[in-house]
């Protein structure tokens, strides 16, 4: 199927698809987005993003979804317990089974940096190989991205009008904010060769998580948070039997393993360089009023 411009987008509504969509349509891209929920994708996606309901696991509703479509961007969630589903584990196969009986020429798929030198140290990067694994051997385009933290992640730690952040190791971290990492989607869309490439995407400032915060909490649009950290202790003391608090624990290990280092020279090269500080992202909350929440 010749290109048609129109790129589907799964997972629309999460975090870190709400930049991506909002981006490609001020970019003037035809974009369709797969939502369980019309009224809540109303609310928070922009009025030049085309709705169809849908449901990821129904084969027959994404061939629907995918009419006419020439590329797929795919942003699934992951659970916080490998005991619970894995939406992206079970539903990639059937995505890559789908774009191959509609035509799809191209697949864009976050993931996790890391992947897969990563894959012996969680369960969660694990999947993540486990899907970038799926889309490589597809025999269909692919472009896949490996992304560090996100500045809107940071923005998930605010409580009230604190925000509370674990005491980790004062190691640098390249922060991303969501409009930059969506310029790069964009870019991908219409770059020859970021097809059958895997990218690492990075902010450009290095930065702890001490310092981030600082600046977060300084620049938070209304007026300033607070800033706090939790002791790493507390974190251990609640992973043995709450989900969320084992899933942070573990990240935050894995992310002092992958994240600290600069690899993101050839997206750069290929699909242009982030632009935006922290202060900037403070700044676009006030603009976008798409301020995350857990």
């Amino acid at each position: 199927m010749a290109d048609s411009g129109l790129t589907l987008v799964i997972g629309a509504t999460g975090m870190l698809g709400r930049p991506v969509v909002r981006r490609l349509v001020a970019d003037g891209r035809r974009v369709r987005a797969l939502v369980r929920d019309l009224d809540r994708a109303r609310d928070v996606l922009p009025g030049g993003c085309e709705l169809i309901r849908g449901d990821v696991r129904d084969r027959a509703s994404l061939e629907s979804a995918m009419q006419d479509t020439g590329a797929v961007y795919i942003n699934l969630a992951a659970p916080r317990s490998p005991r619970r589903p894995d939406t992206e584990r079970e539903c990639v196969p059937i995505i890559i089974d789908a774009a191959r009986a509609s035509g799809v020429g191209h697949l864009l798929k976050i993931s996790f940096m890391g992947v897969p030198g990563a894959a012996d140290l969680w369960w969660q990067v694990r999947h993540k190989a486990e899907s970038q694994r799926a889309l490589a051997d597809s025999g269909l385009d692919f472009t896949i991205f490996q992304p560090t933290w996100f500045m809107e992640s940071l923005a998930l730690f605010r409580a009230g009008r604190r925000l509370l952040l674990p005491k980790v190791a004062d190691q640098g971290v390249y922060w991303l904010a969501g409009d930059d990492y969506a310029r790069q989607v964009s870019a991908a869309l219409v770059t020859p060769t970021a097809r059958n490439r895997t990218y690492v995407a990075q902010g450009f400032e290095p930065l702890s998580f001490r310092a981030a915060a600082r600046r977060l909490a300084a620049a938070w649009p209304d007026r300033p948070l607070k800033f706090a950290q939790i002791p790493a202790w507390a974190i251990g003391a609640m992973a043995p039997v709450v989900a969320d608090a084992r899933y942070l624990r573990d990240l935050l290990r894995v992310t002092f393993e992958t994240n600290t280092t600069f690899e993101a020279q050839p997206c750069w090269d290929d699909l242009g360089e982030p632009r935006m500080t922290i202060e900037q992202y403070a700044a676009s909350l006030r603009e976008t009023g798409d301020i995350p929440r857990k």
